[in-house]
């Protein structure tokens, strides 16, 4: 089943995804977030972006995605 994302949600996948573009760390903060569906979201890219690495360290994997 697809995860179909939320305005919110949305803006946040774009943001990472900007950061990641631009070759930045990933530095989101996201106050009162409650009920927004951010946990969901951020597990969701993490692991998409972790099964895209054949490193066998995800902690490294993870440091690749976001610095390019």
């Amino acid at each position: 089943m697809p995860l179909t994302l939320n305005k919110s949600q949305e803006k946040l996948a774009r943001s990472v995804f900007e950061q990641i573009k631009k070759g930045k760390p990933v530095r989101i903060i996201i106050l009162k977030a409650r009920q927004m569906g951010f946990s969901t979201t951020t597990e969701a890219l993490i692991y998409y972006l972790s099964s895209l690495q054949e490193a066998n360290n995800p902690e490294q994997s993870w440091q690749d995605a976001s610095h390019g």
